[in-house]
């Protein structure tokens, strides 16, 4: 008989809540027939905080070039390092970092490994780089 029991607490468990939901529908069929002519709330924009003004955080703009010095310093302790590594060292996000390391890998001024970046030698691509880019740009 405890089966059974157990069946019947399920059921009407069910039934109370499809009760309340069938109250719900009622309130809400209730509230679209066409003797209701309360306003519906005005919708609220939600612009976000760009669209009134500074996005940033407070902090000061760095000084023109002044990412891009950081970099090569930074990578000139840490050779090798990736970009994460290098963004969290110099205190910006690695998206930050992305378009300097693109410019100064398009310059030459360094070599994007396997691992991560190191600077060129001598600020010009080594000569196995430089076949390879070569290679690349003629297929």
């Amino acid at each position: 008989m405890s089966a059974i029991e157990d069946a019947r607490r399920v059921i009407e468990a069910r039934l109370a809540e499809l009760e309340k939901e069938r109250e719900q529908l009622r309130g809400a069929l209730k509230s679209l027939s066409p003797g209701n002519t309360r306003p519906a709330k005005p919708r609220t924009s939600r612009r976000s905080s760009r669209s009134r003004g500074s996005h940033r955080s407070g902090g000061k703009r760095a000084a023109r070039g002044q990412r891009q010095q950081e970099f090569l310093s930074d990578l000139s302790s840490h050779p090798g390092a990736t970009m994460t590594e290098i963004a969290r060292r110099i205190g910006v996000s690695p998206q930050q970092l992305y378009p300097i390391a693109h410019r100064l890998e398009s310059s030459g001024a360094i070599v994007k490994t396997e691992s991560g970046y190191r600077p060129a030698k001598d600020g010009k691509r080594p000569a196995a780089d430089s076949a390879a880019a070569a290679k690349k740009s003629s297929a």
